[in-house]
């Protein structure tokens, strides 16, 4: 694997202008657009695996390696350990409706989702959720990132709009990549 002396997404977008993370923003959702038109969901979508190149563009790393690990735990150990970067989940990955046959979900929807939380965590500084809000989404389901409070940080309204879909509950009603990466590319053009 290449070298990636910029970083990764949230390391390199530190103290950069909200016009700069838009374009990285809109270079990551172009790059999850691609594996997402072949039909490969990522599975583990975190700012994290994002590496910014050195002419500022944004590839994509461990596709499918979560999920993969997790496979293989299962295998040496009989049981599933949760997601890595849980914060990034969807409830539906989270905690699989009894009718999933997967033993460890990953879907478009949910790298959706995933990417919807990246979007928010660059622009606003921070995450939506924290440890205490995963005990609370996995025992009583009650806590949505749906509806979190919109952060001063993020005062463009498409943004804002957009990061709403991205986070429904219902993984039907989110967007595809191919609309979020429109939606960016517009604001982009718009600076």
């Amino acid at each position: 694997m290449p070298y990636f002396p910029n970083g990764n997404l949230a390391q390199y977008v530190d103290g950069k202008p909200e016009s700069e993370k838009l374009r990285l923003l809109a270079s990551s959702a172009s790059a999850l657009r691609g594996l997402h038109h072949s039909g490969i969901a990522h599975g583990h979508i975190a700012p994290q695996n994002f590496l910014v190149t050195d002419d500022g563009a944004v590839v994509v790393s461990d596709v499918l390696l979560d999920v993969t690990m997790r496979e293989e735990h299962w295998r040496n150990n009989g049981n599933v350990p949760p997601p890595s970067l849980w914060q990034y989940r969807p409830m539906e990955e989270l905690l699989p409706p009894e009718t999933s046959t997967a033993l460890v979900p990953c879907s478009l929807a949910g790298d959706v989702f995933a990417f919807g939380t990246v979007i928010y965590e660059i622009l606003a500084e921070k995450l939506p959720s924290s440890r205490r809000d995963l005990n609370r989404r996995l025992t009583t389901g009650r806590y949505r990132l749906s509806s979190i409070q919109r952060p001063s940080s993020i005062r463009n309204d498409w943004i804002w709009e957009l990061l709403r879909e991205c986070l429904r509950d219902d993984p039907g009603s989110r967007p595809s990549m191919a609309e979020v990466d429109n939606v960016i590319r517009r604001l982009v053009y718009s600076f």
